[in-house]
């Protein structure tokens, strides 16, 4: 039976053999969706050209619900977060290249049911370098003045570094080094993780619960490598400028054990120590033993039982 895209309700008749119907059973509704995601529209803010470094605001216009939504800009991925006021409306900042020129904008959709796209070239962007002599100067008698750029990466923790990836059934399991972070006032809050099937679309992520150096990624499909990179994220919100490494995991079925290769689990004797049934030391009364007993209890019991007859 082949459905289209769309909602259905499913239900069984049962008939006897006249045809006559004997019983109708529950209806069961289900959604098939065979299509990504349309992409309606994108924008950008500010319009025109970009500071080279700057940040400005991506918009991307889609159906609600979205599973992920991401741009690719210079072979990086941004994540974009649904509006919370608007359905179907994800936003984002990005950073501008520090290299001059025109770059292009791709748009990656994936929905809930995980059917994803990409977009190519939906957007440009023209990055030009910044006025030059306008270097802040330090006021006298003061302290030199920062820039919000220069700001943010003093403020921003550090990259995170020594990530590695150990394979499990169905899941990758990552350990890394701590990360430090920019100021005396705040900590290692969380850390984040981005995953995908190729180091250039790391489209998926996951946040740690706090600051444990350690994290599994569940649900992947075994015998397919994965990549991940990971980042710091402080108690204030700042994320680390630049991601880890990529270190690639491929998640492996668990190999089945005969029974002649078991071993000790849990300190539980192997099958070699306890030996095979033969070699098992009885246990309990022998078989002459139980003879032997049944036939005095069963004289005691009829010699009771004449003394009793003749009283």
């Amino acid at each position: 039976m082949e459905l289209d895209n769309g909602s259905h309700e499913i239900y069984v008749i049962a008939k006897d053999a006249d045809g006559i119907t004997a019983e109708t059973s529950g209806t069961v509704s289900i959604t098939i969706d065979t299509e990504a995601a349309a992409l309606d529209y994108i924008t950008i803010d500010p319009a025109g050209s970009i500071t080279a470094g700057d940040t400005f605001t991506v918009e991307i216009f889609s159906e609600p619900d979205l599973q992920q939504v991401g741009v690719l800009l210079d072979d990086k991925i941004y994540e974009l977060r649904e509006s919370l006021t608007t359905n179907g409306v994800y936003e984002g900042t990005l950073a501008a290249p520090y290299e001059e020129g025109v770059y292009n904008l791709d748009v990656i959709l994936v929905d809930m049911l995980a059917n994803e796209i990409q977009y190519s070239d939906q957007a440009v962007i023209n990055v030009v370098a910044g006025e030059t002599g306008n270097a802040t100067e330090p006021p006298e008698g003061g302290e030199e003045t920062l820039t919000e750029e220069e700001k943010t990466t003093a403020t921003a923790p550090s990259d995170v570094a020594g990530v590695e990836a150990i394979n499990g059934s169905g899941r990758v399991t990552l350990t890394w080094e701590a990360a430090g972070t920019g100021s005396q006032d705040v900590f290692i809050d969380h850390y984040k993780v981005y995953y995908g099937p190729d180091p250039e679309l790391l489209y998926s992520t996951a946040e740690t619960f706090d600051s444990s150096t350690t994290w599994y990624i569940p649900n992947l499909a075994n015998e397919i490598t994965y990549y991940f990179e990971v980042t710091a994220i402080d108690s204030e919100g700042n994320e680390s400028l630049g991601k880890s490494i990529a270190v690639a995991g491929t998640p492996e079925p668990e190999e089945e054990e005969g029974l002649g290769t078991l071993h000790d689990v849990a300190g539980e004797p192997s099958i070699e120590e306890t030996g095979t049934p033969e070699e098992t030391p009885a246990s309990g009364p022998s078989p002459a033993w139980i003879l032997l007993f049944t036939l005095v209890f069963t004289q005691s019991y009829f010699g009771i039982k004449k003394k009793l007859v003749r009283a």
